[in-house]
């Protein structure tokens, strides 16, 4: 971590590598060779990703090389005048000894240009190709706000949530982006301060780990966080005073990833005292996992913490990763057509898994055709771990034989972690990692290398350890994996390898470990198959299931068939007969548990979903709840529990509450139930509940974007008016008020034309539902029509005139 005039180096850095054609560290080592000024590739590496102060030999090596490698290519690169001149770079290498942040607003200003360029500086994961940027792959992402005493959920948009709620506990499953939406929401703030210099709405970011907070020896939080910016290199001991006053006023937004990967509840304890000295205007979002949630954090003084749910991607989020990523043609329609199974569909809408699928769509087999895609999370971390550790994203790549060791050497690392006397170890302290590699085996000795060396490709070259901190000057710093999930394949990899009763053994310690082992046992299933044989995964499947009143282990066994990603399981007649005896008794005992269960399996054998489903729509009382958990799964027999669910009788809210989980939902059953349900036939008697249907399915089918629901929204916009003081007068007014409101969410000019049409609308309700609609779509129609109303007199026009200067915010006019 730097301070901001050292960021100013970093950002010409990337610059100047960018405009020599963005070579690889080991062209960039080679040339500076050439040059006589050799620099360690971790050096450059380091410089490169912005961490600590580099040295000035660093520096200058990298210049000269940049030079070098311009000069080399077969058509040179022209740089301008001054650009590789070493006394400006001197010059600027120096700059970051100048006085640091003195007052508040120098510590706000310098925590926001930390910020707003943390994300450039780390770089992006592996995968994500070049030309990609952070802000094209940013998306618009929706959090579930789950009350602590009953009251109803509610889902709304991230930055919203953020920005009107003081502390928040941020949930989610692995892959979900927890970390990339911290990040990001840091340099949206950051970038905001910077934009309007002087303003105090906006808080300034301050992004840790939790694990970093919960380690300092302070005594109250305003200390540990001004005492860590200090040690990051961020801000001077002088600036302490100023971070105290400014977190307690809520001019600082406190983001604290990582509450799950807390090493021992020692930690846990550390981090929780201190937030009990939390000053009453404490703003903080802390991220963890689901799994293994233990509660939030004391409240101590001032609001009580809020948990919120990050929702998976939907369709739009999806078919948005998808058109940015630089696929050809051929690859991305094939990806989308895959996408439409059921176990890819569920993949694609966990973000980091999406990511990786559509890095695995850009490898065209030999001889053309459609690509390869794996069919569960287990095969697509297999893909991806080969991936990384032939680097061919970084030629020269490394012999596949090499990345079978190397595989073979982190499935024994991970499990070592894993099984810590104390729980999961996340962090891995260094000499640690040394110790693991050498304990094994086989595989390490077959490649050949010291357990530093192997370390050294399995960080810096692979990129699968990264270092918790700063590794420069010598600094020695634990490892993480690149993602936890990653870690949780190589332990399943690594067991399911060992001798069956060594593997029996282990699965008899961590079916009740907690829910941290809940993906690790359901890849063990299908690693077991693959590796060993249909035999001895049925023979796994027995051994959880056989003892009597295990709810644990039955809901293990089933997971591990919906990592196989089939609807027909092949099993003996027998071992079905026992998962299906066994779910039976788990769903009449729990049917939240079960529920729960089937939600993190995207795919599951049909007696399995029919079972449970058959039970679900009996149980009236809790169909929201269940609708809620398995909204977003794509099995048929959910569709049908969704549709009774939302028509049942009872609480028209309910009601609305099921449909809204409608949103996602593919398939042409959805469509007609919901565009039933928009036209309600009984409006003349005033029924609570077809209008409630009514708002619901405009909800949905706006958020849908159905192509299905355009012509059939566009014909209700436009549909004859009755006349006033008629029957069914009312009614036909709401139906084409609601047919403009979904018209609004859809893109594209039929839904344009519609909108446009619908501002001459004899009723205000339509015209001003229809000016809403509007915004964003910039075309010379739309902008002569706002254009228009904006000359309207004021209150006495035809719209309401907030509405139209909105509009015309939104597409650059002057209103």
């Amino acid at each position: 971590m730097l301070h901001e005039e050292v960021a100013g180096l970093h950002e010409a850095v990337a610059a100047l590598h960018e405009a020599v054609g963005a070579p690889s560290l080991d062209e960039l080592t080679a040339a500076a060779i050439r040059e006589g000024y050799p620099v360690s590739r971790s050096a450059l590496h380091d410089l490169q990703r912005g961490r600590g102060r580099p040295h000035w030999r660093t520096v200058e090596g990298f210049v000269l090389a940049c030079a070098a490698h311009a000069r080399s290519q077969p058509r040179p690169v022209r740089l301008e005048a001054g650009r590789t001149d070493l006394e400006r770079w001197r010059r600027l290498h120096q700059g970051g000894r100048r006085r640091a942040p003195a007052g508040e607003r120098d510590v706000v200003a310098a925590l926001a240009r930390h910020h707003a360029g943390l994300v450039e500086r780390a770089g992006l994961p592996h995968y994500i190709p070049a030309g990609l940027t952070p802000a094209a792959l940013d998306q618009p992402r929706q959090v579930r706000h789950a009350p602590r005493h009953g009251a109803p959920t509610r889902v709304t948009g991230w930055e919203s949530a953020a920005t009107t709620t003081p502390r928040i506990v941020l949930l989610a499953d692995a892959g979900y982006g927890k970390s990339w939406l911290l990040r990001m929401y840091a340099r949206h703030l950051g970038r905001g301060i910077l934009e309007r210099p002087g303003e105090d709405a906006i808080p300034a970011p301050v992004l840790l780990r939790c694990g970093e907070l919960a380690a300092r020896p302070e005594a109250t939080l305003g200390a540990a966080v001004a005492a860590h910016l200090t040690w990051q290199g961020l801000l001077p001991e002088e600036s302490h005073p100023h971070v105290v006053r400014l977190l307690g006023a809520g001019r600082l937004h406190l983001l604290l990833d990582a509450y799950d990967e807390l090493p021992d509840t020692a930690a846990r304890s550390a981090l929780h005292a201190l937030f009990v000295t939390a000053p009453a205007g404490l703003r903080c979002v802390v991220s963890g996992r689901q799994a293994g949630y233990p509660g939030p954090p004391p409240d101590g003084v001032g609001p009580a913490w809020e948990e919120h749910h990050l929702e998976p991607f939907a369709e739009p989020q999806t078919r948005a990763v998808i058109d940015i990523w630089p696929l050809t043609s051929a690859a991305r329609a094939s990806l989308t057509e895959r996408l439409a199974t059921p176990g890819l569909t569920g993949l694609a809408q966990v973000p980091l898994l999406l990511a990786l699928l559509c890095a695995l769509a850009e490898e065209v087999p030999p001889g053309g055709g459609a690509p390869d895609l794996p069919a569960s999370k287990g095969e697509l971390y297999e893909r991806m771990l080969r991936r990384f550790l032939v680097h061919e994203h970084r030629p020269p790549a490394a012999d596949d034989t090499d990345a079978d060791r190397l595989l073979g050497v982190l499935a024994p690392v991970a499990h070592h972690f894993a099984t810590q006397p104390d729980g999961w170890a996340d962090v891995m302290p260094r000499e640690a990692v040394l110790r693991a590699i050498r304990a094994a085996g086989e595989p390490f000795a077959e490649l050949g290398r010291d357990a530093a060396s192997v370390l050294r490709t399995l960080s810096v070259e692979a990129g699968i350890f990264q270092p918790l901190g700063d590794p420069s000057a010598g600094r020695v710093q634990p490892y993480l994996f690149a993602h936890r999930s990653f870690a949780e394949y190589l332990t399943a990899r690594h067991l399911a390898a060992l001798p069956e009763a060594q593997t029996l053994a282990a699965v008899d310690a961590y079916a009740a470990a907690g829910e941290r082992w809940d993906d690790t046992l359901a890849m063990l299933g299908r690693l077991t198959r693959i590796g060993e044989g249909a035999a001895r995964f049925e023979r796994l499947l027995r051994h959880l299931l056989e003892p009597e009143g295990q709810p644990l282990r039955t809901a293990h066994a089933v997971r591990m068939l919906g990592d196989l990603g089939e609807r027909a399981a092949a099993l003996d007649p027998l071992v079905r007969d026992l998962t299906l005896r066994r779910w039976r008794e788990l769903t009449a005992a729990d049917p939240v548990h079960a529920v729960r269960v089937v939600a993190s399996c995207r795919v599951l054998p049909d007696d399995i979903m029919d079972l449970l489903v058959e039970f679900l729509v009996l149980d009236v009382d809790n169909h929201t709840l269940y609708a809620l958990h398995l909204a977003r799964h794509p099995h048929p027999s959910v569709t049908d529990f969704l549709i009774r669910a939302a028509d049942r009788p009872g609480d028209p809210t309910d009601g609305f509450v099921v449909m809204t989980t409608m949103t996602n939902r593919p398939g042409a059953a959805v469509l007609e139930y919901l565009l039933e349900a928009f036209r309600p036939v009984t409006w003349h008697l005033n029924r609570a509940r077809d209008e409630t249907r009514h708002l619901a399915a405009v909800q949905a089918l706006r958020d849908r974007r159905d192509p299905g629901a355009l012509a059939v929204m566009i014909a209700a916009a436009e549909q004859e008016r009755a006349e006033a003081g008629e029957n069914t007068w009312w009614r036909d007014l709401r139906i084409r008020t609601g047919a403009v409101r979904v018209l609004g969410g859809y893109p594209g000019d039929p839904a344009t034309a519609a909108l446009l049409a619908a501002t001459g609308d004899a009723e205000s309700l339509v015209r001003n539902e229809a000016m809403t609609g509007l915004a964003g779509r910039d075309t010379p129609e739309v902008r002569a029509a706002v254009l228009a109303a904006l000359r309207e007199d004021g209150e006495d026009g035809r719209f309401d005139p907030q509405a139209v200067r909105e509009v015309a915010r939104s597409l650059g006019m002057r209103d």
